[in-house]
């Protein structure tokens, strides 16, 4: 049976929020799932970033494993590469 008591209390603003929560819902034009797509995005290109680059040496042997199927070797090589690729990327931005 509908109650229009509790359909009040749900309308009402919960009285516990906090003031930065609040002034955030109440922004216009600010879009949560933006600015933890930012947040997201930037903790990983931190991470990437974190990685040191490889040294000649490092690479050449680590292609020679990743040539005998070293798995690990090849996920290092990505994964250390994955700097060049965003610098690569940030030059195609905003061409459709």
């Amino acid at each position: 049976m509908y109650d229009p008591a509790v359909d009040d209390e749900v309308d009402d603003p919960a009285p516990d929020v906090p003031p930065e929560v609040e002034a955030f819902v109440e922004t216009p034009g600010k879009s949560y799932a933006s600015e933890f797509l930012s947040d997201v995005t930037q903790l990983y290109l931190n991470d990437i970033g974190a990685n040191p680059l490889l040294t000649a040496e490092e690479e050449a042997a680590l292609a020679r494993r990743v040539r005998q199927g070293d798995f690990e070797a090849r996920q290092i090589m990505i994964e250390r590469n994955l700097r060049l690729v965003v610098n690569i990327a940030k030059h195609y931005l905003n061409r459709g």
